[in-house]
């Protein structure tokens, strides 16, 4: 409501007959600006610790990935959790100790008010294709989709280390 007030005040300026392109009226119209958005709240902070976020994150993974599956007998699922979590875990800490004007920006909802509408919409749609693999990945699992044969499965097992082999699927059933 109060950006469609700010939109109607704009035009309002824009239409009057006393809209010279001075100096003096684009000063009014950058004060404008600077106060109505200073008026706002800030939805970029969240209440909620970085920790409880990336463990809320984690949850979600693990449902988009075990609730389509039907199980929670996957093990290449739970070493992806865990290897997202370790990596997580890992290098937020490290961004926090080397560069934390970065961890503070990577924090940050990925849908800003100040970002430019071309990354609002790439992340638009990015989105729901980042949520959907882990959904795909669950569907695979569930239907076999893309099983690996019983031959192909043990020279994969033997050829990649046991973390691998359970990522790309090679558990043992």
């Amino acid at each position: 409501m109060l950006r469609r007030a700010r939109e109607i005040d704009e035009r309002r300026l824009w239409r009057s007959r006393h809209r010279e392109t001075s100096q003096q009226f684009l000063s009014y119209l950058k004060d404008y600006r600077e106060i109505t958005m200073a008026a706002r709240p800030d939805h970029t902070k969240s209440n909620v610790p970085p920790r409880l976020r990336g463990f809320i994150w984690l949850g979600i993974f693990a449902a988009l990935l075990f609730v389509p599956a039907a199980t929670l007998r996957w093990p290449g699922a739970w070493a992806f959790l865990g290897l997202i979590a370790v990596a997580s875990v890992w290098g937020l800490s490290w961004l926090g100790r080397h560069d934390p004007e970065l961890l503070a920006e990577r924090l940050r909802p990925p849908f800003q008010r100040e970002q430019p509408r071309s990354d609002k919409l790439l992340m638009a749609a990015f989105m729901p294709l980042w949520f959907g693999w882990y959904v795909l990945m669950a569907f695979d699992k569930r239907f076999g989709w893309s099983s690996v044969a019983g031959a192909e499965r043990a020279r994969l097992r033997a050829a990649l280390p046991w973390p691998l082999a359970l990522l790309a699927g090679v558990e043992g059933e």
